[in-house]
């Protein structure tokens, strides 16, 4: 087949590109043309087609970054783009809900952290004159 895949050389026409990816051993795919214009044998002209890109690695970091290696292109990079829950917590005595994900701020710089307050009834007290107090965590106590 006249399709390759080959390291860049000096043997294929020129391309925007080509002293960088000949001196970086990059790959690219090349197509062998061949003209029956004077030789019965043809003559083949190497022809660049582009840039062979494989994967080579794939990372994700803490702050939930993606960074994709090529073997051609430099690493795409695509910032704070996976969110996860790093903890939830609550405070048992206020109420207080939160939950921290992996990155404090996310792509566009807006905080990550989710707080809210619960409220339920923590105890209830009745006195001897009937009032029936239930003491909440959050909000004001209801009395009866």
């Amino acid at each position: 087949m006249n399709l390759k895949v080959e390291p860049a050389s000096i043997s294929i026409q020129d391309y925007d590109g080509k002293d960088d990816d000949i001196n970086n051993n990059r790959l690219i795919v090349a197509y062998d043309y061949y003209s029956y214009d004077s030789k019965k044998s043809g003559n083949p002209k190497r022809l660049y087609l582009g840039d062979y890109n494989m994967i080579n690695n794939i990372e994700i970091d803490d702050e939930g970054t993606i960074t994709i290696d090529y073997t051609h292109d430099d690493a795409a990079i695509w910032e704070k783009q996976i969110k996860w829950i790093s903890s939830i917590s609550i405070n048992e005595n206020t109420g207080l809900f939160t939950i921290i994900y992996n990155h404090e701020t996310d792509i566009n710089n807006n905080p990550t952290t989710y707080t809210t307050y619960l409220d339920w009834i923590k105890s209830v007290n009745i006195n001897d004159n009937g009032t029936v107090t239930f003491v909440h965590t959050h909000n004001t106590d209801t009395v009866f």
